[in-house]
């Protein structure tokens, strides 16, 4: 016997159904929101299946009677090729025409594409003038590129001080990055007085926002007692998080924290695991750490020419240590051959770069 559909979700189907022509009509008839809804629905699968090529349809249709958030809807469409090729051009004149309707994402989208010449040429200037407007209109990530484009050709204390505002309001309107860029600033006293206090709110906000950046930043405060007291745990936990949001910083600090036990269990093979996530996203102090790991067998096997690889990928990064451990590596013959000179060279490298056990050495 076939199975028998219950009665309210046939009476919910037909509902949305005729809420679905209700709203047809209304668009037909030269409703915007209409159009816009019907957009989004399609676009995500709110009407039983996604079809992206009716949503850009029904955006043409609110765009072309001035709906904002319609045509800001379409432009990403066009910049994606999310139901229809992409064209980068065309996003680009969407958002223009999202932007004279007052929509704030479209100010910011505009902005960020004349800064990166998406679509067309690149005008900073440009750029500026949008993503200000943008941020006008109450959209944080306007704040964050505002600042950041009023820094492009004058880093002088006048430009950092109004930067500092516009990074102020973005944190405010919960953009996560603009709250990173106010705490460095506040770190740093760019635009201002140095207020490691204040810098710390900024960095907490950040985190709480998922900037990556935020939490390595907030673990060193908490690490350090930076602007605030000590705390190993918190210092333990904002590096746990920003290693997983992706920070090569917090995963390098992350994999201190397995190798020590500070404020929580001590495991080689997980410091391993963080310093070769830290690498891999371009920390060279973490591949001079993972390479010692290798070398020395600690929380795993040991394999003297992924050491010495480690050392020499740590060193292309510009950082000091590796490329002195590169050139103990080339002296002694660790993973390798000796040669005398690339060793020489790779501790003139470290040496440049601050190493003083690379200068002892060269």
């Amino acid at each position: 016997m076939p199975e028998r559909v219950p009665l309210a979700f046939v009476a919910l189907s037909l509902l949305a159904s005729c809420m679905h022509v209700s709203e047809h009509r209304k668009c037909a008839r030269g409703d915007g929101d209409a159009c816009t809804d019907l957009g989004l629905g399609w676009m995500q699968g709110m009407r039983g299946r996604k079809d992206a090529s009716k949503a850009r349809a029904y955006w043409v249709r609110g765009c072309a009677l001035h709906h904002a958030q319609a045509c800001t809807n379409l432009a990403l469409a066009w910049s994606k090729g999310d139901g229809g090729p992409a064209d980068g051009a065309k996003a680009r004149e969407l958002y223009a025409e999202g932007c004279k309707l007052d929509d704030a994402k479209a100010c910011a989208k505009l902005g960020f594409a004349w800064e990166r010449g998406a679509g067309g040429r690149k005008d900073v200037i440009k750029a500026r003038e949008y993503s200000i407007r943008a941020c006008d209109l109450g959209n944080g990530t306007g704040c964050l590129n505002a600042g950041v484009e009023l820094m492009s050709d004058d880093h002088g204390a006048l430009v950092m001080a109004v930067a500092r505002r516009y990074w102020e309001r973005g944190c405010s309107l919960e953009e996560g990055d603009a709250c990173t860029n106010l705490g460095i600033a506040h770190e740093k006293g760019d635009g201002g007085e140095v207020d490691e206090a204040k810098a710390r709110q900024a960095y907490d906000a950040g985190c709480r926002l998922d900037s990556a950046v935020a939490c390595a930043k907030l673990g060193f405060f908490w690490k350090a007692g930076m602007g605030g007291p000590i705390d190993q745990d918190k210092a333990r936990e904002y590096a746990e998080k920003g290693c997983q949001l992706g920070d090569a910083t917090a995963c390098a600090n992350r994999g201190v924290f397995w190798r020590t036990g500070d404020s929580g269990p001590k495991d080689l093979a997980r410091a391993r695991e963080a310093w070769e996530k830290a690498c891999k996203l371009g920390n060279g102090g973490a591949c001079s750490d993972l390479g010692i790991a290798w070398e020395n067998g600690d929380g795993g096997a040991i394999d003297a020419v992924k050491a010495r690889d480690l050392y020499a990928r740590g060193c292309e990064l510009d950082s000091g240590m590796p490329c002195f451990l590169l050139g103990e590596a080339w002296a002694n013959g660790i993973g390798g051959p000796k040669d005398a000179a690339k060793a020489a060279s790779a501790y003139d490298k470290g040496c440049k770069l601050g190493a003083s056990k690379a200068c002892a050495a060269h």
